[in-house]
């Protein structure tokens, strides 16, 4: 599946809020494709916090986001502004539920480095 990322101003993200993407279309180069992703840019107080912390991911460090951009992270039960993450990094945030005890976990079994062979697992 190839995906088509569009930047739109906040007033365009807007008006195209209403309106549903459905089925597919073409980009410019006339290549099909399956789904549109629009890059919402963020808004000025997101900008503003991204400049005071180095203009880098307070996740991974990056100073170039991947994915749809940059994201305002928040804490979902207080709605307090954390930082501003990269997409990736807000998208292994929400995977996790938000739980340092699970990145903990899983950053420990990757260290482990341990392998498993497939030929003794009965199943």
């Amino acid at each position: 599946m190839k995906h088509v990322y569009v930047t739109l101003t906040p007033v365009e993200a807007d008006k195209l809020s209403s309106i549903k993407l459905s089925g597919r279309c073409k980009d410019f180069t006339g290549v099909r494709v399956n789904k549109v992703k629009v890059v919402r840019p963020i808004h000025r107080k997101g900008r503003a916090i991204l400049n005071t912390q180095g203009s880098r991911c307070l996740g991974c460090g990056t100073y170039q986001p991947d994915g749809v951009g940059w994201v305002v992270d928040h804490n979902h039960e207080t709605g307090d502004v954390r930082g501003v993450l990269c997409s990736t990094c807000n998208l292994i945030l929400g995977l996790v539920k938000d739980s340092p005890e699970r990145l903990e976990m899983l950053a420990l079994y990757l260290k482990q480095q341990r392998t498993v062979s497939v030929e003794t697992v009965t199943i």
